[in-house]
């Protein structure tokens, strides 16, 4: 309390008046002089109460309400800088009355509540990476407590920071250190989230406390272990449509595949990922990124980590920095977003659209993903430059060059416990190789590794001239063995003509799986089949019907009989068992939809907004 100053001279320089680091100190000031109040002399409690006044909320009310910094909101800053001065303040509330502090506090409740409502979503998220969300937590949780022992304020259930570790629960993995995420972001921790767990009341964020390794503060004071405990049920996909992302995923094992997708705004830490994914699967990471990498330190942070060429999407004239990041002056007039998903126990898929964030060089990309639990995971994108023809690389990340073995349409990697199958299907001459990706500073600092690190791989697939538009067709198959995965690989037969683009295999599992090109009739025909769906699957075992799924779809007949039906565009996803059909369908608004029974006749059903579940019998 008797330093000078507690913000960088620096800050000071630039005509700000704080920085995040004096809200951690006006946090742990406030903290102190609450627990060592009856220990300390009248004029301790003076000296303390001004530092705090001066140091930690007046100048946080300057820089964050009377400036107010940050307009967006999003940053962690706030929540240390804001809530360290509010906890300041109710620390000091009923001692010697402050004429200022009343309009100090009112200011930066109101900055606090707009930093709570911009980054903890409605969805069960948070807007930045998940690190980030647990050193928000650090002060957010101790904040709301504080205003609500004193204020009576309960921004608990004001706001969504209670339910917002769906998020880290759903991209979770074993080990932990394995789980998924992107940007500036490392695996959680789960240091900070003790009072969140404790006042949700949710078995899962207990299930998932216990998971991770307690000593903080956080956890001595306010962990609340008479909650008990459950695990999330499976198989655990989950759409997050506030913070722009997708999980897929078959289960909570060791070895069961997880997906992570992102398309969405900008919150803070992100980078020029739009479209990006990461697999895991039997194990171990598959597909990765360049990843988290020191943003103060590395010489490629800003060239390459945080750039499209970092990331799983594609590159337009091999261009590094195709992408703007959202929400920036490239992109101000809107951000990529995902259009549709339908999550189920056997088929998960997506639909986004990225060419906002291309600087105006792209009319339309779009890119869906789609899963076939667990056996493989599809990548289609339709791409349309918006004047001049373009080249596009389309980019997939593995952890180590030396086990990349790229040959022809199929490429292979083989990891440590699996081998992933990469099959080209489209564009069919597309050139394939393989590029070094970059090793991140901290891989050698503070100290080199005892051995020789994995070299990141970068599989690209190239278009081979300037096209005005094309497609990318690629299947991602984690297998235990390169037998397995060659086995994969050579049952899949291409399809490509001028309404369909997709596949089809045979073998113990009858798959069919066609996306429809932009510009086809209303209702397009294959064989037996006819829908106007922008993509559709078809599964059969034994000779029985048993998966049937579509997205965007109103109509999908087979030999002139209806299977399915809607009097509005819907996406839906049957799985057969038996006698009995288990439905699962997404509408954006309520609609009639008809489904064939097993015995060929129609059972109609209204679902309302939003995805749901019913039983066909």
């Amino acid at each position: 309390a008797q330093w000078n100053t507690w913000a960088p001279p620096w800050f000071q320089a630039h005509g700000q008046h704080t920085y995040y680091p004096a809200g951690l100190l006006a946090a742990q000031t406030a903290f102190g002089y609450d627990l060592l109040y009856d220990e300390l002399s009248p004029n301790e409690r003076q000296l303390v109460r001004k530092a705090l006044l001066e140091y930690g909320i007046a100048r946080a009310y300057r820089e964050y309400v009377l400036d107010n910094r940050i307009l967006a909101n999003t940053s962690n800053w706030l929540a240390h800088t804001v809530g360290g001065a509010l906890i300041g303040s109710a620390a000091m509330w009923n001692d010697e009355p402050v004429p200022e502090l009343a309009l100090y506090t009112n200011g930066l409740l109101k900055k606090l509540e707009e930093h709570l409502a911009a980054s903890y979503l409605g969805d069960g998220s948070y807007g930045e990476g998940i690190s980030y969300q647990e050193f928000d937590l650090e002060t957010t949780t101790v904040a709301l407590i504080a205003l609500e022992r004193v204020f009576g304020f309960n921004y608990w259930d004001r706001s969504h920071v209670k339910d917002s570790l769906w998020y880290p629960i759903s991209t979770l993995a074993k080990p932990i250190s394995g789980s998924l995420d992107m940007g500036d972001t490392h695996y959680p921790a789960g240091h900070s989230i003790a009072p969140v767990v404790a006042r949700s009341r949710n078995p899962v964020f207990r299930w998932f406390y216990d998971l991770l390794d307690h000593n903080s503060l956080h956890d001595f004071l306010f962990a609340d272990f008479s909650l008990p405990s459950q695990p999330p049920d499976a198989p655990g996909s989950r759409y997050f449509p506030q913070k722009g992302a997708v999980v897929f995923r078959t289960g909570w094992g060791e070895d069961d595949a997880i997906l992570l997708y992102r398309a969405g705004p900008n919150f803070n830490h992100n980078h020029a990922d739009q479209g990006s994914f990461l697999i895991r699967a039997l194990g171990e990471e598959l597909v990765t990124e360049g990843g988290y990498a020191d943003y103060y330190k590395d010489p490629y942070y800003d060239s390459y980590f945080k750039q499209a060429i970092g990331h799983n999407t594609v590159l337009v004239d091999h261009d590094p920095e195709s992408q703007e990041i959202a929400g920036t002056l490239g992109s101000l007039s809107g951000y990529p977003k995902i259009t549709d998903v339908i999550l189920s126990r056997s088929f998960d898929s997506l639909s986004s659209e990225l060419q906002q964030v291309y600087r105006d060089r792209l009319r339309r990309f779009c890119r869906r993903v789609l899963f076939v639990k667990p056996e493989y995971f599809v990548i289609y994108d339709e791409l349309a430059g918006n004047r001049e023809p373009a080249q596009f690389d389309w980019l997939l990340h593995l952890p180590d060059r030396a086990r990349v073995k790229a040959d022809g349409s199929i490429s292979l990697y083989r990891g440590s416990k699996s081998t992933l199958a990469v099959q080209k299907l489209l564009p069919a001459d597309a050139a394939v190789h393989v590029e070094n990706g970059h090793l991140r500073y901290s891989t050698f600092n503070p100290a080199a590794p005892p051995s020789p690190p994995e070299q990141p791989a970068i599989l690209e697939l190239s278009t081979k001239a300037p096209v005005t538009r094309t497609a990318f067709l690629v299947i991602l198959a984690p297998t235990r063995t390169e037998e397995d995965a060659r086995k994969f690989t050579s049952a899949l037969q291409p399809i490509d003509n001028s309404s369909w683009a997709g596949f089809e295999s045979r073998g113990e599992r009858d798959d069919l799986l066609l996306f429809l090109k932009p510009e086809p009739p209303r209702e397009a025909t294959y064989g037996e089949w006819s829908t106007d769906a922008a993509v559709w699957f078809h599964r059969r075992v034994a000779n029985r019907d048993n998966i049937l799924a579509a997205q965007t779809v109103t109509t999908l007949k087979r030999s002139g009989r209806v299977l399915f039906a809607a009097d509005k565009a819907v996406s839906f996803v049957a799985e057969y068992r038996g006698d009995q059909i288990e439905v699962t369908v997404n509408s954006r608004e309520q609609a009639r939809v008809e489904i064939a029974r097993t015995n060929g006749e129609l059972a109609g059903i209204t679902v309302a907004a939003g995805q749901q579940t019913v039983t066909v019998r």
